[in-house]
């Protein structure tokens, strides 16, 4: 996340309180969204169990082996968590979640 998550009047909730997991990892947790479905398109097997959002993760990965032309679009649905303080202020909260792609 590029920021603790702000609030009403000032308040904010840490981004090390934000955590994120799938409920399936390796290439059973991708969604094929369009082409053509490739095993080596994964879930990373980190994303098993609850990571905080306060420094970078890796999500969806795929290994450089031959991938033989095989092209598409995958997803992957995560599970999110917030652990909100004692005493916090009620209202919305917002914050902005950075997708960083790279290539391998």
């Amino acid at each position: 996340m590029a920021a603790d998550l702000s609030g009403p009047g000032g308040a904010t909730i840490p981004r090390a309180n934000v955590s994120a997991k799938t409920a399936t990892v390796g290439s059973a947790g991708i969604t094929t969204m369009a082409g053509t479905a490739n095993t080596r398109v994964v879930v990373d097997a980190g994303m098993a169990a609850y990571q905080t959002l306060d420094s970078a993760r890796t999500y969806i990965k795929r290994d450089t082996l031959a991938n033989d032309g095989v092209v598409g679009k995958y997803g992957a649905l995560p599970q999110l968590q917030v652990v909100i303080p004692a005493y916090q202020a009620v209202g919305v909260y917002t914050a902005t979640l950075v997708y960083t792609l790279y290539e391998n």
